[in-house]
């Protein structure tokens, strides 16, 4: 009589899982790993979109400064920590030079923008440089720089932002009432150069 084949639980096809395989561990293991790392990630997000829309406030538009747009009176100090404030009261225009002392572009352009400081003085305007770093850094940088204009340090952030600070060097003109009549991002070439004298020849 031939003798049956036993088979155990274990050997049959489709048998009980085993609840302690490793394989199954490891998956667990990979799950939570990932729960915690979205998590994290959109906790992340969620502090960067906040301090965004601190930052941004409720301007919006083009995210650079044109012909047109009107910029805020402000206060703050120059590099002395004298306090300063710019005013558009109808009297006078401004020439800005947005920039960092600690920007190597930023330091190419200064003996320009020292130029246009010279020529400039004797008309109706004010010309200011708006260093966009902290009051002690930016005294430190413009050491040795040879700055012939009053340098300035931009307030805040939402000051920033009202300009439409997005790069630097930055020049702009802003009319007696605050109405940006002239702006430029980067270097200055000869064409810019001359299309800014004749915007400031034009006043006074």
């Amino acid at each position: 009589m031939e003798e049956e084949s036993v088979i155990t639980e274990v050997e049959k096809p489709g048998s009980k899982w085993r609840a302690f395989d490793p394989a199954f561990a490891i998956l667990v293991i990979a799950v939570v790993i990932a729960i915690i790392y979205a998590v994290k990630v959109s906790r992340e997000n969620s502090a960067l979109q906040k301090r965004e829309r601190e930052y941004s406030g409720t301007l919006s538009g083009p995210q650079t400064a044109q012909s047109g747009d009107i910029v805020p009176a402000f206060k703050t100090i120059d590099l002395q920590g004298h306090q300063v404030e710019i005013v558009y009261d109808g009297t006078k225009k401004f020439l800005f030079f947005i920039f960092s002392p600690m920007c190597g572009v930023c330091e190419h352009e200064i003996p320009l923008w020292n130029g246009l400081a010279e020529t400039t003085a004797s008309k109706k305007i004010e010309i200011r440089g708006i260093s966009i770093d902290s009051l002690e850094d930016s005294k430190e940088s413009a050491v040795g720089k040879d700055i012939s204009f009053d340098v300035l340090v931009m307030p805040d952030m939402p000051t920033r932002r009202a300009y439409r600070v997005v790069s630097i060097p930055q020049v702009m003109i802003v009319s007696e009432h605050g109405t940006v009549e002239w702006v430029h991002y980067g270097v200055m070439t000869q064409d810019k150069v001359a299309e800014l004298q004749s915007k400031l020849g034009r006043s006074g």
